[in-house]
């Protein structure tokens, strides 16, 4: 049975990591027909960054979390930011999305019909959620064929993303909302531990420990649906 694995975590904690090792997983022979799963990219208003900038004219679309909803990143030349901001409103309105939420003035969106379809075909969506609401509301509608995933690797250090940031040519105001966003998702796993079915250990000590924690998460979905290790 196909399910909706939703992945949460703070930036910079592996989360694309998971989804890759999860991906390669479902290709190998031990779970080949029995487990596929697909990334389920967002729409946000909010504006791309330079590494997912970087992606898209690198052809690399597959890497993102995100779309946008104008433009090819989320701007529009000859445009004042007041009136960048209503047209990036009005276009994610037309766009029909049923799970909404906004972070840091920002509008995030998923449609379920998406959602349903990948599962109607057998494969399981994979979507990086970091808003417990969102969460909630597809565990309500979903049950136990939603299996909620936090991601952990350790406690936000501002340094490391100051680090993290020049590498990335973040500005420095970019590199402490980050920080800062990062440190109010750790805490959302403290306050909502009960909304997780499995917090994933991601330490840097390679991808054999990733990995083996992940087969059995796929071992337990493939095995039993309806029991959750």
């Amino acid at each position: 049975m196909a399910h909706i694995i939703t992945i949460t975590g703070p930036s910079m904690c592996g989360k694309s990591r998971v989804i890759k090792q999860l991906e390669m997983l479902s290709t190998t022979q031990k779970y080949k027909g029995r487990f596929e799963i697909v990334k389920v990219p967002k729409y946000t208003t909010r504006p791309f960054r330079q590494n997912e900038i970087d992606a898209i004219n690198s052809g690399c679309n597959n890497d993102l979390d995100v779309l946008p909803v104008i433009g090819k990143f989320n701007e529009c030349d000859n445009t004042t930011m007041e009136d960048l901001k209503m047209l990036k409103f009005n276009a994610f309105n037309k766009l029909g999305c049923d799970l909404v939420y906004e972070q840091y003035g920002h509008r995030y969106g998923i449609k379920l019909s998406d959602l349903y379809n990948y599962i109607r075909l057998g494969k399981s969506p994979v979507v990086i959620l970091n808003d417990v609401r969102a969460i909630e509301d597809i565990k309500n509608l979903l049950g136990k064929q939603c299996i909620s995933l936090f991601v952990f690797r350790d406690v936000p250090n501002l340094k490391r993303f100051e680090k993290e940031g020049e590498k990335r040519h973040d500005t420095k105001e970019t590199i402490l909302t980050r920080y800062e966003k990062a440190t109010a998702i750790y805490r959302i796993y403290i306050e909502n531990i009960g909304l997780f079915d499995k917090m994933i250990l991601n330490v840097q000590n390679g991808d054999d420990c990733l990995r083996h924690i992940l087969m059995q998460l796929i071992d337990s979905i493939c095995c039993d649906p309806q029991t959750f290790i």
